[in-house]
């Protein structure tokens, strides 16, 4: 510090010289919050949201065109239309029957080559439609829809609730 910088001091009442640095001025201090508890707080939320998410894989759309209230709701079915009845069997439903024209078919693969065989005398565009049970489990109504596309029907669909077969 220079000498002309400080500056003697006396005291009035003693007359005693001093020596003093002239003080400085200091800027204000500054209030910042502290982060490491906002940063803990963060991954702590993080974490319970990616352990409370529930990760589900995302639903197909299964195309389908449900028909109008027609000729089936006044008790007259068409000629040529393939009805398919998935009936549930076995305790708690866990089974399933698929009836077509009268005829029981156990199981999907045996829907499949039946379906074989109507797409081979009728064609793809004979009308095939599905007649779930109320009870049925709908994995099996699905799986009979499959079968269908899976041969290449192009007009597949189900049939109105309350409607006659």
């Amino acid at each position: 510090m220079s000498p002309a910088a400080v500056k003697k001091m006396t005291d009035e009442a003693t007359g005693e010289a001093s020596y003093r640095k002239p003080r400085k001025k200091c800027a204000p201090a500054q209030v910042r919050p502290p982060l490491m508890p906002l940063i803990d707080v963060m991954f702590t939320l993080l974490m319970f949201f990616l352990v409370a998410a529930k990760v589900r894989v995302p639903e197909g759309m299964i195309p389908a065109n449900l028909p109008e209230l027609g000729p089936l709701a006044a008790g007259k079915a068409p000629v040529g239309k393939i009805f398919v009845k998935v009936v549930p069997v076995g305790a708690y439903n866990r089974d399933v029957r698929f009836q077509i024209n009268e005829k029981d078919l156990a199981s999907a693969p045996d829907l499949y080559l039946y379906l074989t065989r109507v797409k081979k005398e009728l064609g793809p565009d004979v009308p095939i439609i599905l007649k779930p049970d109320p009870n049925v489990r709908w994995v099996y109504v699905v799986d009979a829809f499959n079968q269908a596309v899976r041969l290449s029907f192009t007009k597949v669909g189900f049939a109105p609730i309350g409607s006659p077969g």
